[in-house]
């Protein structure tokens, strides 16, 4: 998985830094993945595993669920996952959306 780490840094600048009037309660953060060809599956369910622990917020982690993505054309998109993660803020929901979005690799 991506450095866990550097994403919890991110998270907690969107808790903290990034929302100074503490008003937003929509966030999102977008995490890009340079994988290879049936890789992403397992990393972004890596990361949901990751977000479910909890440990990368700094407000306390309610519940952790995956978004669909509905396909207008019936094709379906394997390259972006979404996960919403649920926290209580000073008494009020707030919502984190984690979209993934893999970038192929490019081919030699």
């Amino acid at each position: 998985m991506t450095n866990k780490k550097v994403i919890t840094d991110h998270i907690n600048k969107l808790e903290n830094r990034y929302d100074i009037n503490l008003g937003l309660s929509i966030k999102f953060i977008v995490i890009y993945y340079n994988v290879g060809d049936n890789s992403f599956g397992v990393e972004s369910n890596k990361y949901k595993e990751f977000i479910e622990k909890g440990e990368c917020f700094i407000f306390k982690l309610n519940e952790v669920n995956e978004i669909s993505i509905p396909s207008t054309i019936g094709i379906v998109n394997t390259g972006i996952r979404i996960f919403k993660t649920l926290h209580n803020r000073d008494e009020k929901n707030v919502f984190l959306y984690h979209v993934l979005v893999r970038f192929p690799q490019k081919k030699k």
